[in-house]
């Protein structure tokens, strides 16, 4: 970005952060679930835990991807251009603009990291224009027999601990949310690194990757984002 150009209210710093913590939180409840200790109350939590985050990882990657593009528009071609011709494209083709008409060149794997960007979007779509489904078939099929209810009730400590191990096709649904999660942090991964190799887009990494505003965070949330710094090759830029 331009030298000396001062900007306020890009957030992408704060939502990469917040992906990155999310998904260093899911990792580790993906660990304890595997495991399968705890009380059922526990794993149940944990589970619902999971979810969220890979939830917030998938949407806040977004995010801040988008973020990233229209800040980037913005601070090289000034605000007005980025108003009247940019902003409302979707983030792939402004990150397709930005290489072809402020970076040059040509991205390596291009079409794998544009595949990564789109199929980041197409699960941050599902959250974000979220649409509920009828299941009321699926649930009285699935429902359980006042003779099933009673049985359950007399179940010993162990045999209810049983019915709430998690199976390996809930374990195989799991690793697969992580892997979705995984995803969208080697989406932001990929634009940084490809931003970072040209002399108009160096200090992408930092910002993208990196800590942002790092002295308002937690030390807890610091060694999370090293965490995931770590697990992706990245030196450390925490600081």
């Amino acid at each position: 970005m331009k030298v000396g150009r001062i900007r306020s209210g890009g957030y992408y710093r704060d939502y990469s952060w917040m992906a990155m913590v999310s998904y260093a939180d899911a990792k580790r409840h993906l660990d304890l679930l595997l495991k399968g200790e705890g009380q059922p109350d526990e794993i149940l939590l944990m589970e619902d835990m999971l979810e969220r985050e890979v939830m917030v990882t998938i949407v806040f990657s977004a995010m801040a991807l988008e973020s990233f593009a229209n800040d980037f528009v913005a601070g090289e071609c000034g605000d007005e251009f980025f108003l009247q011709e940019v902003k409302w494209w979707d983030t792939v083709k402004k990150i397709k603009w930005i290489r072809k008409n402020i970076l040059g060149g040509e991205l390596n794997n291009e079409e794998g990291l544009f595949s990564l960007i789109k199929a980041l979007f197409r699960c941050r779509n599902l959250y974000v224009h979220n649409e509920s489904k009828d299941v009321s078939k699926e649930m009285f099929q699935n429902a359980m027999t006042d003779d099933e209810i009673s049985k359950m009730s007399d179940l010993s400590e162990e045999e209810n601990m049983a019915i709430y191990t998690i199976s390996e096709s809930k374990k195989r649904g799991l690793k697969e949310d992580i892997e979705v999660a995984h995803a969208a942090i080697d989406a932001i991964y990929g634009v940084a690194e490809f931003f970072e190799r040209h002399e108009k887009g160096e200090g992408a990494m930092s910002l993208l990757f990196g800590a942002g505003r790092c002295g308002t965070y937690s030390k807890e949330e610091a060694q999370k984002v090293i965490q995931v710094q770590k697990e992706f090759g990245v030196p450390e830029i925490i600081f």
